[in-house]
């Protein structure tokens, strides 16, 4: 079975903006609900059979537009949440010393897989929710699937596409976390081919904006 996946990252907020960390519950901003009603607009030419949203607020928000578009109710998914901070850094800048510290910690310590600072995931954890992820969509029944998440958590299932589930921490780290940003409402493609054993994955297109051009 051949499958469509379109990974679409939620719309903007006032804090993607500020570069602040983010509460659970912050919403789109007002440019978010127009880059949603953008990206509804281009989701929906795919005719998607499956909708599925990370439950984070921002996410399910964009989510609610596009099923509106496509005649879809969303399903909820935690797996498709993005990566679970430390509760320290919350609402800080991206550059706030605080920020940094906690951060520079956990890469220091990404190979440990018990280590943590705090309640937040740490990257292993992270990195077998990709995976976990990754599973669940090729076990999903349906030939085009959109799912609504994050910045990290996009390019931590490239990541794991990528590297066949294997490869270094530290390689993870660098490309999920501190690699290329993705767009706001910028939509990445990928084909699951299960007849293909040797390689079912394939990446056609990362953070496609074209969409978004008249905003």
């Amino acid at each position: 079975m051949k499958k469509h996946i379109y990974l679409v990252r939620h719309g903007e907020t006032t804090y993607n903006k500020r570069m602040v960390h983010q509460f659970f519950a912050v919403p789109l901003s007002e440019h978010g609900y127009k880059q949603a009603d953008k990206t509804a607009e281009a989701v929906k030419v795919l005719q998607p059979d499956a909708l599925f949203t990370s439950d984070i607020t921002r996410a399910r928000q964009t989510a609610e537009h596009i099923g509106k578009a496509i005649g879809k109710e969303p399903v909820f998914e935690p797996l498709f949440r993005e990566l679970e901070r430390p509760e320290t850094v919350v609402g800080k800048h991206f550059f706030d010393p605080r920020s940094i510290f906690v951060f520079l910690q956990m890469y220091i310590h990404a190979n440990d897989l018990h280590w943590h600072m705090g309640n937040e995931e740490n990257f292993a954890d992270f990195r077998e929710r990709t995976h976990r992820a990754v599973e669940f969509l090729e076990n999903t029944n349906a030939e085009r699937i959109v799912v609504v998440s994050h910045r990290y958590f996009i390019k931590g299932m490239l990541t794991t596409l990528r590297s066949r589930f294997t490869g270094s921490m530290w390689k993870f780290v660098r490309e999920s976390v501190l690699h290329a940003p993705l767009s706001n409402g910028g939509i990445t493609e990928l084909i699951y081919d299960s007849e293909n054993k040797l390689s079912p994955w394939t990446i056609v297109r990362i953070n496609d904006t074209r969409h978004l051009a008249e905003l």
